[in-house]
């Protein structure tokens, strides 16, 4: 399999680039950028997608480094995977372990690379996972269908990013089902505050009520990890601003805020949720008020303080143009 540095360096060649040049424009050391090339350090994520803009690469480079990344996918991981769908029946942790690795990789590479370039391939895994979990057998299978269940949440937020939402609607429904069976609390609650996001990017008739019912039956599920608990509240402030309640809306806000320094216990799918993302969250809610200079505060602050892995994801555009409104009715 061809590598990382192996493809940067034959890109390099071909587009006249040398490595100094190219490290001139990330911009990093050329030391540093020699050491990526050669495997001897890690490629981050938004390096990775710098060096694949200026070469040109279409993404490639993008994915080379994220397979080669820790804590993504390895040659291993994969042939363990192959030797479960080979034999369902004999999964055992082990070839768990790898689906959840394999799933990591591919949340990471979506905040490089959108939704669309993984959606197709994302289905066709999330159905071999519960294929996998259905055919299990023993201790292991409870555990299994946990994943399975994640990988179905996950190609649902991949259909709802792409404004496929009927399609969206059937995997978080789906998820939510196999969440139930298998005892997933932090799954269950994630898939309903899934739906009442789904339901505010829909904005239909009555999204604020949706967005509120939604969140308030996330809330229900006792057990659930911090960051599971400020995701469903906060939504659910969104909901009242949406309906101009601005009383509840901001004693929710408050109440997230307290729940979030006590963040502790969270999902692996939820490793982007923390306080810059809920403050662009408590942002948003404010210019659902018409707060305008408060709104622009908190996302203006809410931008500035993302972790530099996934600056790039596409969800952050919601908030950058929230910010835009936000100045523009400040003048």
């Amino acid at each position: 399999m061809t590598t990382f540095g192996q493809r940067l360096r034959a890109l390099a060649t071909e587009r006249g680039f040398s490595l100094r040049r190219l490290a001139s424009q990330v911009p990093c050391s050329p030391a540093h950028l020699s050491r990526m090339a050669s495997g001897q350090r890690p490629v981050p994520a938004d390096v990775a997608a710098r060096l694949d803009e200026l070469l040109g690469a279409g993404g490639e480079l993008v994915m080379l480094a994220t397979v080669a990344a820790p804590n993504v996918a390895s040659a291993g991981d994969l042939d363990r995977v192959r030797h479960a769908v080979a034999r369902p029946r004999r999964l055992d942790t082990t070839g768990l372990d790898a689906l959840r690795t394999i799933l990591a990789g591919q949340r990471r590479l979506e905040d490089v690379v959108g939704p669309g370039p993984i959606l197709t391939a994302v289905r066709a895994q999330t159905t071999a996972a519960e294929h996998l979990a259905r055919e299990a057998r023993g201790d292991v299978q409870a555990e299994a269908l946990g994943v399975a269940g994640e990988w179905a949440q996950f190609s649902g937020w991949l259909h709802a990013a792409t404004s496929s939402n009927y399609a969206a609607a059937r995997h978080y429904e789906h998820a939510g089902r196999i969440a139930a069976e298998a005892g997933h609390v932090d799954l269950l609650a994630t898939v309903r505050s899934m739906r009442g996001l789904l339901a505010f990017q829909a904005s239909g008739r009555d999204a604020g009520e949706q967005v509120v019912a939604w969140s308030r039956r996330a809330r229900e599920v006792e057990g659930t990890g911090a960051s599971v608990r400020v995701q469903a509240i906060q939504q659910e402030a969104r909901g009242h601003a949406m309906l101009g309640n601005a009383a509840d809306a901001l004693r929710l806000l408050a109440d997230a805020e307290a729940a979030m320094e006590a963040k502790a216990g969270d999902p692996d799918w939820l490793y982007f949720y923390d306080v810059p993302l809920l403050t662009l969250q408590r942002g948003h809610a404010h210019l659902l008020l018409g707060r305008w200079e408060t709104a622009a505060e908190l996302l203006a602050d809410g931008l500035g303080a993302v972790d530099g892995e996934i600056r790039r994801s596409e969800w952050l555009t919601w908030y950058a143009a929230d910010l835009a409104e936000a100045l523009a009715q400040l003048g």
